[in-house]
C-alpha cells in the first residue's frame, strides 16, 4: 500500500495497475478501493515471475499511454520527486531508471574451472562506474510493449 501511496502522490502517474498473486487480487482490489485515490487502480493476476507479472499488467495499459512505470512493491522509499524525474528522462531519452550510487567495494570475478564455492578475483570496478538498479523503470509505452512481444516471440525470460 505504501508504494502505490507513494506512485499515487505523483500528479504525472495517471493510472495504477497492480499485478499480485491471483488468490490476492480480489482482496487487494477492495482495499485499494478504500484508499480513494484519484487515479484509477487496477488489479490483475500476476505470474510466477517478475517478467510475467510485467507482462501481465502491460496488457492492461491504455492505447495512447505514452509512459509506463515498472515499481516493486519492495521498495516503498521512493520519493515523488524521484518518480518524475524518472518519467521525466523516459520522456526525453525513451527509457530511463531509478539507480542509486553503490557504496560497497564491486569485484569482478572468474568462476571458469573452479569449484562453485570459488571465484578469482579478477578486477575491481571503480564505484564511481557502478549504479544499483532500482524502481521505477519508465519507459516509452511502444519500446516496452516491443521487448515484451519480441521476449515471448524469442522465449527469452529475463532475470533481474
Amino acid at each position: 500500500m505504501h508504494s502505490v501511496r507513494k506512485l499515487a502522490s505523483c500528479e504525472l502517474v495517471t493510472e495504477i495497475i497492480v499485478a499480485t498473486r491471483g488468490e490476492e487480487v480480489a482482496r487487494l482490489a477492495d482495499r485499494l478501493r478504500e484508499e480513494k485515490l484519484r487515479q484509477q487502480v487496477r488489479v490483475v493476476k500476476g505470474g510466477d515471475t517478475r517478467q510475467e507479472s510485467v507482462a501481465a499488467a502491460l496488457k492492461q495499459v491504455a492505447e495512447g499511454t505514452e509512459i509506463v512505470l515498472v515499481h516493486d512493491a519492495v521498495r516503498p522509499f521512493v520519493t515523488r520527486e524521484q518518480i518524475a524525474r524518472v518519467i521525466e528522462e523516459a520522456r526525453r531519452c525513451g527509457a530511463a531508471i531509478l539507480g542509486i550510487p553503490a557504496m560497497d567495494t564491486v569485484k569482478e570475478v572468474k568462476r571458469t574451472s573452479l569449484p562453485e564455492d570459488v571465484a578469482l578475483i579478477t578486477m575491481t570496478i571503480p564505484r564511481e562506474r557502478v549504479v544499483l538498479a532500482q524502481t521505477p523503470q519508465a519507459f516509452r509505452t511502444n519500446i516496452l510493449k516491443e521487448a515484451f512481444a519480441r521476449a515471448e516471440a524469442d522465449g527469452v525470460s529475463g532475470v533481474g
